[in-house]
């Protein structure tokens, strides 16, 4: 999750990582004892999110930024239910080797898919590849039945390509920090409350007594599979909100909100009445924490220039993914003895959530991206008298 070098940007570097995901971890991912396998499973499928993003968030106008994350984020839910309903109809009956060769269908179709994407204008330009660049732009033009319009690109400014260390500095350290920590958060709950939620519907949370027979079966039973697939068509509407709000209300408020009705919901979970509430309450939350995951990973991209902007996506989603990996863990250990103190650590962290999303300040909607630091430096410093 570390920034791309310049031959591995845009469509050549989901060609790599769908490769690595099909050819080398696919067949033996779900093989017990098999770590490695499955981290590089990880790997790919967290490099792939954040490279879709920043590139769909460098290619597409201002105006389309959110319908571009709303797309994407309909096939990333679509994908976990495919997995959710193929575990369903399969997973019992034939086993994990099916599950795997079932959801490697996708991923071939994506790799496919690849080949034929053009590389982001903007990436060209910092790059200084400007044959590469005039060649792209006549491709899209081309493409969408325009003219491609007389253009002077000017003078490419030599510059090296954003490190790592830049992100933590002057302008930048205080909102990498803080999408940092809301990314966790986010990851953290999403992700336990994956292993949690099933578990509360499966075994009645109000009332301590088990709904179904455990067969136990080392993989999860088709009422847990059911669950999981109602959870992602919840989802669905979940994202087109997001859509339409982050536009009208701006990312920040649309983070604000949905984070503030995720903990009242969590709250409402701690006090169980009865099961079909349970069901109700824990919609809530789920509905409103991918609402604020859209509005985070529309807010991360636009918050940096093109020179650093892989560099800054790579970091905050890799630290988000450690939060994936901490919430999963320590939900097992948590819920294990109370399903209520797990519960609790989740409502003080969105809590946290909240006051770190609030620090943020600065919204980010109809922002134009900055591509080199010369670009981002005049922007920053006419901010700075407008404010002054």
């Amino acid at each position: 999750m570390t920034e791309k070098s310049t031959p591995y940007q845009g469509k050549s570097e989901h060609l790599v990582s769908f490769a690595v995901e099909i050819v080398i971890a696919r067949g033996k991912a779900l093989t017990p004892g098999r770590t490695v396998d499955r981290s590089i499973v990880g790997l790919t499928i967290g490099s792939n999110t954040a490279a879709v993003t920043t590139f769909a968030m460098e290619i597409v106008p201002i105006k389309d930024r959110a319908f571009a994350m709303f797309v994407i984020n309909v096939w990333y839910v679509l994908g976990g239910c495919y997995v959710y309903a193929m575990g369903l109809i399969f997973m019992n009956q034939f086993g994990w080797r099916v599950i795997v060769l079932l959801t490697a269908v996708p991923t071939v179709v994506s790799c496919l898919s690849s080949c034929f994407i053009l590389e982001s204008p903007r990436y060209l330009f910092v790059c200084g590849r400007m044959s590469e660049l005039s060649d792209t732009l006549a491709r899209m033009f081309k493409m969408n039945d325009k003219v491609l319009p007389k253009y002077n690109l000017g003078e490419h400014v030599e510059e090296s390509r954003g490190s790592i260390p830049e992100i933590f500095e002057g302008d930048y350290f205080r909102i990498t920090i803080l999408l940092a920590q809301a990314f966790t958060i986010n990851a953290f709950i999403e992700y336990g409350a994956a292993l949690l939620l099933p578990d509360m519907f499966v075994y009645d949370y109000c009332s301590d007594t088990s709904l179904f027979d455990d067969d136990n079966s080392c993989y999860m039973s088709n009422s847990e599979y059911l669950y999981m697939l109602l959870i992602g068509s919840v989802s669905l509407p979940a994202v087109l909100v997001a859509y339409l709000t982050c536009d009208k209300f701006g990312r920040i408020r649309t983070m604000l909100f949905s984070g503030a009705v995720t903990l009242v919901g969590l709250i409402m979970l701690l006090i169980c009445i009865n099961m079909y509430v349970l069901v109700g309450e824990a919609a809530i939350v789920v509905f409103f924490s991918v609402l604020q995951n859209c509005a985070l990973w529309l807010y991360l991209p636009e918050s940096y220039p093109t020179y650093v902007r892989n560099a800054a996506v790579g970091v905050v989603n890799g630290v988000g993914k450690l939060g994936a990996a901490l919430g999963s863990l320590i939900t097992e250990i948590v819920a294990g003895s109370s399903i209520r103190a797990c519960l609790t650590l989740y409502v003080c962290l969105t809590a946290y959530q909240l006051v770190c999303i609030y620090l943020m300040k600065r919204d980010t909607v109809g922002l134009r991206l900055d591509d080199t630091r010369a670009a981002a430096r005049e922007r920053s410093q006419s901010q700075a008298q407008e404010t002054g």
